[in-house]
């Protein structure tokens, strides 16, 4: 089980899943858990006012999940295909965006990055479209609003 988020220097990164890239974006205040929430909107507020703060892209708990009730030993417990569903979706990040697991580097240049490849629902839908939160993410309104 993760015992604390990251600082977010270049020694110690928040560690964030890959496809927590988005949903850091679109997060408007629904989540598993009151605690979950919080977290959530202590990363952000981090992020947004640090831009030299680091981040370590991974394909498994993280920072954000660390507060996530279904977070038990490090995997998503929220039903039996979960897990697998949601590291399919950090896989697909990961590859879109054409990095590898561990990829360490200042938030700035790392969401510069993501929001360079997803430009157009298309993209989007590939990572997002089974995700139970898609229709209350902003990230996702933003884009799918976007003409093609």
């Amino acid at each position: 089980m993760l015992t604390r988020p990251g600082t977010g220097n270049s020694s110690n990164p928040l560690q964030i899943r890959a496809h927590h890239l988005l949903c850091i974006q679109g997060f408007q205040g629904h989540g598993y858990s009151r605690e979950f929430e919080e977290n959530m909107w202590n990363i952000i507020e981090n992020i947004d006012n640090v831009s030299s703060i680091y981040l370590k892209i991974i394909s498994k708990c993280d920072d954000i999940c660390y507060k996530c009730p279904h977070n038990q030993d490090e995997s998503c417990t929220e039903s039996t295909k979960s897990n697998n569903r949601i590291v399919k979706m950090d896989e697909a990040v990961l590859e879109k965006i054409g990095i590898n697991e561990g990829f360490i580097e200042k938030s700035s240049v790392i969401f510069e990055k993501v929001n360079s490849v997803f430009k157009n629902i298309n993209n989007l839908q590939e990572v997002c479209s089974n995700c139970s939160w898609h229709t209350q993410c902003l990230y996702y309104q933003k884009i799918s609003s976007k003409k093609i």
